[in-house]
């Protein structure tokens, strides 16, 4: 008897539709892992989970930009959702001039929009289900060694697609690296398309610092309106005095 492959299931909204298909097994749901708002220890590289030697499982997340051509296919042995985060509003330009989505100033101005949080709860539905079906697949796969003929997949690739790969896109993919923490998988994150010096941490080294915004008063501004105030005061204590003055001069006959 033939084991039956599992696949994703199409999600509703902007979604890159699978390279390949294969038949689908009976879905099950977990419950969403909670959302966390924490940089990442690491750009790229293992990040929580099982050790990569110990995993039966590895969760692989690429973030990367349309403008530079989709992800690879998968290979043998590997399941792949892909998802795009184009919908998603963008940050202020300031934010993205300054920052890439490794900082957590710029994700959390990103996952401050109900529908940016609803997008990224549909990606972890779709994630979950995959990976309860992967293990699944895995236990069937060991009660019943004589009957398969064919491996079941050990590798999950998510990739997230952004516009050019450095805010949206790496947000996404830092968040779900963060928030995935499942027995028996080992999860890496990938950023392909922002550059070494953004990865590591370039692009963050003013991360202390408050962006301007038009409604903030800039220290020039202060100074120019302190100096006027100055100014309008000392015109006052002027005027002041020479009525005090006067009006001594009179007292004292003097006109």
């Amino acid at each position: 008897m033939k084991r039956v492959r599992t696949k994703s299931s199409d999600i509703a909204g902007n979604m890159e539709p699978p390279k390949k298909s294969k038949e689908t097994s009976k879905d099950k749901r977990s419950p969403s892992p909670q959302d966390k708002r924490t940089p990442s220890p690491r750009a790229n590289g293992n990040l929580n989970g099982a050790d990569h030697e110990a995993a039966k499982f590895n969760l692989k997340i690429i973030s990367h930009g349309r403008v530079n051509g989709p992800i690879d296919d998968p290979d043998d042995g590997e399941e792949m959702l892909r998802f795009s985060v184009r919908d998603v509003a963008n940050p202020p330009a300031k934010l993205r001039k300054n920052f890439t989505g490794l900082s957590p100033r710029l994700r959390k101005e990103i996952f401050s929009d109900k529908a940016a949080r609803l997008k990224y709860d549909t990606i972890v539905s779709e994630m979950e289900k995959i990976m309860v079906a992967m293990e699944a697949a895995m236990k069937y796969d060991e009660e019943h060694q004589d009957e398969v003929d064919e491996p079941t997949a050990t590798a999950l690739i998510v990739s997230i697609q952004g516009e050019e790969g450095k805010h949206r896109g790496v947000s996404y993919a830092e968040e779900l690296a963060q928030s995935t923490k499942r027995k028996d998988w080992a999860v890496t994150v990938q950023h392909r398309d922002l550059s070494a010096s953004e990865l590591t941490g370039g692009a963050d080294i003013d991360d202390d610092e408050e962006p301007s915004s038009p409604t903030m008063t800039r220290p020039q501004e202060i100074t120019k309106s302190k100096k006027k105030k100055d100014k309008h005061l000392k015109k006052a204590r002027d005027r002041r005095l020479q009525v005090e003055v006067a009006g001594s001069g009179a007292e004292d006959g003097f006109m």
